[in-house]
């Protein structure tokens, strides 16, 4: 029996200090894999299933923290931009152009609301190809255009998000 329990006893610590070693943040240390199947081998396995848990969720919330990171100084670049630049004619290209490079996009528009026609009217935009598009091939559109994402957006003042261009019900030939 005392050989039994000197076993289970370093068992124990051993484990124990698998997670002090935890708690002080070393998450490449594991407990040793039990040969057991017994209540201190399923803790032992268990302990480990947790520190590989944490060890990925660490991995992923760094890169989420830099992504969001990445994000807020391109906003910032672009208020920036927009507190320096008084003419808008000269600021929504540059805006726009910040914004697509920034953000890695294939295309980004800006449309303003023109209150004569009723109709939304592209102010700039960039493309990561310039042959993608030019500014004849961006049409107006109708504020009350039912099918248009664009137009949804600027109705309801909300985000409109479209997941996939090519298989959503109101594509628009024109955004590719």
């Amino acid at each position: 029996l005392v050989p039994f329990n000197l076993l289970t006893s370093r068992r124990i610590k051993s484990l124990l200090n698998v997670l002090k070693s935890v708690e002080a943040g070393d998450l490449k240390v594991r407990a040793e894999e039990a040969k057991e199947l017994d209540e201190i081998g399923i803790l032992e396995h268990g302990v480990n299933s947790m520190i590989g848990q944490l060890e990925e969720l660490f991995a992923t919330l760094e890169q989420r923290v830099s992504a969001r990171t990445r994000d807020l100084q391109i906003a910032a670049n672009v208020a920036r931009q927009i507190t320096t630049e008084l003419d808008i004619n000269k600021l929504l290209p540059q805006v726009v152009a910040q914004t697509n490079t920034g953000f890695n996009l294939s295309a980004s528009i800006v449309y303003l609301f023109d209150d004569e026609s009723d109709k939304l009217v592209c102010a700039g935009y960039a493309t990561a190809d310039p042959s993608t598009y030019d500014a004849a091939s961006l049409p107006d559109i109708p504020l009350a255009a039912k099918t248009s994402p664009v137009a949804r957006a600027a109705r309801t003042r909300e985000i409109v998000v479209v997941q996939d261009a090519a298989t959503d019900p109101q594509y628009q030939p024109q955004f590719a």
